[in-house]
């Protein structure tokens, strides 16, 4: 996030109510960070939560792709606004 909050704005303010706003949207929305989400499976399994391995394993995957399509997609993104304004 820290390079999409830099490459888009240039005022300190309009960083801080970008870096709000994605921050808001992925506490508020039910996406799925793959290291957060891991180690919650990891503790609930450890105090006897019903979670197998392979569950673990199957929601490591599928955060770690998700993040991977969002990443490209948001840097494209980035980098496709930077080039039309003709920012380097």
């Amino acid at each position: 996030m820290t390079w999409f909050v830099e490459g888009a704005a240039t005022s300190a303010g309009v960083r801080i109510v970008m870096a709000w706003l994605v921050g808001a949207l992925i506490a508020l929305g039910s996406f799925n960070h793959a290291i957060v989400s891991t180690i919650e499976l990891f503790f609930g399994r450890r105090f006897g939560a019903d979670v197998g391995v392979g569950d673990i394993f199957g929601n490591l995957g599928l955060a770690v792709a998700g993040n991977l399509v969002g990443g490209l997609v948001l840097v494209t993104f980035a980098r496709s606004a930077r080039a039309l304004t003709g920012r380097n």
